[in-house]
Formats: structure tokens, sequence, C-alpha cells
């Protein structure tokens, strides 16, 4: 996917709060996960931002509860809407009854130009979870295939997303996505 302008400028909490990213991860900052192991992973990711999105390369970020995966997942958006590109944050949870129609937020998860999906498997913990996750199958297949960029926070295991979503949707993930085990100190508070 070729990304329009890439020309910097700071992001504005318009550009923020359109790509629908909460309010709480807006200030993340690189500079907090100097010292984690996984520190030189995302350092690159963000640095060679475009690039990636060009060839549709995203990140898997796998952990504990609170560990700043949807923090690094930030700094991907806010470095996307740096340069005048449209990012889409969706919350996993968020896909209930009526979610197609509200607000386009079904176009704008096929068509942004990165795509977060925070707290992959959240979406299974109800009586809705096999609409929700078969949402989540078809925007992620739609996007992989065509080599758009994700990038996916879970608690969950590699084994368990096997389980969940089944070998297509693991082979692709795998395909398009280095995965990240973000784990160690806690940055709950931090980032």
């Amino acid at each position: 996917m070729k990304l329009p302008c890439w020309n910097p400028r700071e992001p504005s909490e318009a550009d923020m709060r359109c790509s629908n990213v909460p309010r709480s991860k807006w200030n993340a900052d690189l500079e907090q996960i100097r010292e984690m192991p996984y520190y030189k992973c995302i350092s690159e990711y963000i640095s060679n931002l475009k690039d990636n999105c060009e060839r549709g390369i995203g990140l898997l970020l796998t952990g504990p509860y609170r560990s700043g995966k949807s923090s690094i997942a930030a700094l991907a958006v806010r470095e996307m809407a740096r340069h005048r590109c449209t990012p889409y944050w969706l919350e996993a949870f968020e896909l209930v009854d009526g979610w197609f129609e509200k607000e386009n937020r079904y176009d704008m998860a096929r068509s942004s130009h990165l795509l977060v999906v925070d707290d992959l498997g959240m979406e299974s913990e109800d009586e809705n979870n096999v609409t929700r996750r078969s949402i989540i199958k078809q925007i992620l297949r739609y996007r992989l295939e065509r080599e758009r960029p994700v990038i996916i926070t879970t608690n969950m295991s590699m084994k368990r997303i096997l389980e969940v979503y089944k070998e297509k949707m693991v082979t692709l993930l795998t395909e398009y996505m280095h995965l990240v085990v973000v784990e160690g100190k806690s940055w709950e508070g931090k980032i």
C-alpha cells in the first residue's frame, strides 16, 4: 500500500481523537521502554514505519495485562498521524450489534493506513463472542490479504490465538506481523 505524503508535523488532539485512540495513550513515549528487552524491535519498527506499512508489515504484541502493549501501539498511531496518514484504533470489545453502521467504523477499519486492534481476545468474553470474532476475522483477513498493516495487542498466547482463530488466520498473522512479547517490568501508570 502506497502511503500519501510523508511530511512530518506535530499530531494534534484532533488527529488522535479521529484515530479513536484512548486519551490515556496519547502521551506514550518510546524512551519509557528504553531498558526493556523489546525496545530495539519496537524502535526499529517505528523508525521504519513508512516502509513497514507500505509492505503491509504490522506488529503482534502479546503479554500480560498492563505491560504497555496498547501504549506501544499508540506510538505507531501517533507516528502515522504525524506524517498525515490515517490510522484507526479498534477496541475488540467495541464490536457490538450495530457496530457496522456506527460512524463508518467498519470502513475505517478496512481502509485506514494502519489499523490497531486493541485487546484481541476480549471480544470473546460474552454472549456476542461468535459475532465479534467473525467481524474481527473479516477485517483482519481483508487487511492482511491486501498487505495493509495491522498492529494487534493481546493477552493471549500464540497457542490460544491458534485455538480461537484457527490455523489460516495465525498463518496470515505470522506472515505479515512481527511477534513481540511485551513482558518484564510493568509500565502501569508510566506509559
